[in-house]
C-alpha cells in the first residue's frame, strides 16, 4: 500500500481539556432523572419476583412504586417494550434518594445483563437500544425497601460524541476496530458499563449493538477493566471475547438473532485473583484464541486458551507474569500482553514476566522485561527480546505483535530508560523483527516527540504502539508519544498524547502526525486504534 492511498486512520478518543485529576462530566436532565418524592403506597405489582411475572412499565411516564420485602430476599422485575432505536434511562430510586442495584436484560437472555446500573444513584445507560421487548430487574443487597420509584425513559439515540464522556475503546486498542469481511468498519467500544457492537455501512449508516455489561471502573480510568476483543471468522459472523472483571473468560457471537453467550470460560484462577489482561485472536480455521494475566497486585500468571480441538482448553504458561505497572500515572496502564496467530494455528505471544523487588530508597524497582512466548513447535517455549541495559528501565510496558508477510512475528515496543527512583529518562519506539534461523533484529522507529512535551523536555515517545501489516506486507504503526514533568510536592507525572502513524517503505520508516495535541499536562490520549483494508486505513 502506498502512503498516497492512506485515506484514514481511526482516531482514538481524545480526553477532555483541563487537568485530568479536575476534570468535572457534563450532565443533561436525561443522564440524571430527577428524584420524585411521592407518598409511599402498597406494592400493586406483586407478585413480580420473575421474569414471566414481570409487571409492564410505561416509558416516559409517572414511576412506578415498589417495595422489597420478604427480608431483602425480594427482587421485581419490569418489562417494557421499544418500537424504534433508542437510548434508554432506568431508575429506581428511594424516597430517602438512595439508589438501589438494577440490571437491564433482553427478552431472549434473562441471566446475563446487558446493563447495571450505579448502586448508588440506581441510575442505569443503556445506548442505542434496538426495537424489541427488555427486562428490568430491581433489587437492594439483601435488605427491605419500605418504599421506592422506578420509572424508564427513553429518547432517540444520540451521536457518538455526546456520549464521549462515557465512552472507552474495548480493551486496549488492540481488535476494537476491525474491517469487517465485506468491507464495513466495526468498532467495538464501552459506553459506561455497556460493551457495543458499533457498524458503519458502506453508504456511511451506524447502526449500535449492546452486547453486555459488567462493573465500570473509575470514570478517569482510560481503560475498562473488562477487556474485550472483536474478531471476525471466514464466515464473517463477529466474535468477542471479554473477561467478566473475574476469572472467566465469556465467548460471545453475533448470528441471525443477534448477539448471544456461546461459552463461559473459567480460567485456572486464585482466591481474590482476576483478569488483569485479555488478548485475542481467530485462526485460520475459525478457532478461537486468547492469552491474559491472571492474578492480584502487580504480579500473576500468564494462561492461554482455545477451542481448536472443539472444546475449551486452558493451560498456563508463565508464572510469574506482570499484570498491573510498578508506578501510577496519567499514562498508566500500560500493554503487558498481545496475541498473533499464524496461518499453521500457532500463537505467538508477548508478555511481561515480572516485576521485581523495591529498589534504592524503598522505591518499586522500574525494571522488566519484553518477553516472547510462542507454541509453533508443538509445546510453550519463551524467550526474552529485550530489556534494559542496567537495572532501571521497562522494556516490557507496551507492544504489539503480528504476523509479518513472511510468516515471521514482529513486535512494536515502547521502551523508557529509568534512573534507579523511578523517573523516566527518555522513551523510544522501537520495532523488533524476527529472523528465519532464530533471534531478534531491531530498529528505533521514533526517539523523540512531534510537539508534545512537557517540564522534562521532548525526549519521550511511542506509547501503546499498534502494530499491523497491510495487503502489501508493508509494516504500520499507530502510537502516541509521551511526556514527563516532574513537580515540586510529588515528584514526577507522565502523559501520553496525540496520535502518530509510521510504516516502513523501501527500508525507511516514515512518521505523520494524524492528530496532533500540545500541552500534555491539559491534553492526554491513549490506546490509538487502527485496521487497514487494501486501500485504506482507520
Amino acid at each position: 500500500m502506498s502512503r498516497s492511498s492512506i485515506s484514514k486512520l481511526m482516531r482514538a478518543f481524545a480526553r477532555p481539556a483541563g487537568p485530568r485529576r479536575h476534570r468535572r462530566r457534563r450532565t443533561t436532565r436525561f443522564e440524571h432523572l430527577e428524584t420524585r418524592r411521592l407518598l409511599a403506597v402498597a406494592d400493586v405489582y406483586e407478585n413480580d419476583d420473575t421474569p414471566t411475572n414481570a409487571s409492564i412499565i410505561s416509558l416516559n411516564d409517572t414511576p412506578q412504586s415498589h417495595t422489597i420485602h420478604d427480608g431483602g430476599n425480594d427482587v421485581d422485575w419490569v418489562r417494557f417494550q421499544l418500537v424504534d432505536n433508542s437510548d434508554v434511562i432506568v431508575q429506581a430510586t428511594q424516597a430517602d434518594s438512595f439508589g438501589m442495584d438494577v440490571q437491564l436484560f433482553s427478552v431472549n437472555d434473562t441471566v446475563n445483563p446487558i446493563g447495571t446500573g450505579d448502586p448508588q444513584t440506581g441510575l442505569l445507560r443503556a445506548w442505542a437500544l434496538t426495537p424489541g421487548d427488555y427486562y428490568a430487574k430491581v433489587s437492594y443487597f439483601g435488605q427491605e425497601v419500605e418504599n421506592y420509584f422506578l420509572e424508564v425513559q427513553s429518547r432517540n439515540p444520540v451521536g457518538v460524541m455526546e456520549r464521549v464522556d462515557f465512552l472507552r475503546l474495548a480493551g486496549e486498542g488492540i481488535n476494537a476496530v476491525q474491517f469487517t469481511p465485506d468491507g464495513r468498519l466495526a468498532q467495538l467500544l464501552w459506553f459506561g458499563d455497556q460493551l457495543t457492537y458499533r457498524v458503519q455501512s458502506h453508504t456511511g449508516q451506524i447502526t449500535e449493538e449492546s452486547i453486555a455489561s459488567s462493573p465500570t471502573s473509575g470514570s478517569f480510568d482510560p481503560r475498562h477493566p473488562a477487556q474485550a476483543n472483536l474478531l471476525f471468522g471466514a464466515d464473517a459472523k463477529p466474535h468477542v471475547l471479554m473477561s467478566d472483571g473475574g476469572e472467566t473468560v465469556r465467548h460471545y457471537r453475533r448470528d441471525d438473532a443477534g448477539w448471544t453467550l456461546v461459552d463461559s470460560v473459567e480460567l485456572p484462577a486464585g482466591s481474590f485473583e482476576s483478569i488483569a489482561h485479555l488478548a485475542a485472536d481467530i485462526g485460520s480455521d475459525d478457532s478461537l484464541h486468547f492469552i491474559a494475566t491472571v492474578g492480584g497486585f502487580k504480579t500473576g500468571r500468564l494462561v492461554y486458551g482455545t477451542n481448536a480441538s472443539g472444546d475449551w482448553q486452558v493451560q498456563q504458561v508463565a508464572d510469574p507474569a506482570a499484570t498491573e505497572t510498578f508506578g501510577y500515572f496519567a499514562a498508566d496502564h500500560r500493554r503487558y500482553v498481545s496475541m498473533a496467530v499464524d496461518d499453521n494455528n500457532a500463537a505467538h505471544v508477548t508478555f511481561t514476566p515480572e516485576f521485581l523487588d523495591n529498589g534504592t530508597g524503598g522505591f518499586a524497582r522500574p525494571f522488566n522485561q519484553l518477553a516472547y512466548a510462542t507454541n509453533a513447535s508443538g509445546s510453550w517455549t519463551t524467550e526474552i527480546v529485550h530489556q534494559p541495559t542496567d537495572d532501571s528501565g521497562e522494556s516490557g510496558s507496551g507492544a504489539t505483535i503480528a504476523i509479518g508477510p513472511n510468516g515471521q512475528p514482529a513486535i512494536a515496543q515502547f521502551f523508557v530508560d529509568r534512573v534507579s527512583t523511578g523517573s523516566a529518562s527518555f522513551s523510544r519506539l522501537l520495532y523488533h523483527t524476527r529472523q528465519a534461523g532464530g533471534g531478534w533484529m531491531t530498529e528505533t522507529v521514533a526517539s523523540a516527540p512531534d510537539g508534545y512535551s512537557a517540564g522534562d523536555g521532548p525526549k519521550f515517545t511511542g506509547y501503546a504502539p499498534l502494530l499491523k501489516f497491510d495487503a502489501e506486507g508493508l509494516p504500520h504503526i499507530a502510537f502516541s508519544d509521551h511526556a514527563s514533568q516532574h513537580f515540586p510536592t510529588f515528584g514526577a507525572d507522565e502523559f501520553a498524547g496525540q496520535i502518530r502513524h509510521a510504516v516502513k517503505q523501501n527500508g525507511v520508516w516514515t512518521i505523520d502526525r494524524v492528530l496532533p495535541q500540545s500541552d500534555p499536562l491539559r491534553n492526554q490520549m491513549v490506546y490509538p486504534a487502527m485496521a487497514i483494508t487494501s486501500n485504506e486505513i482507520f
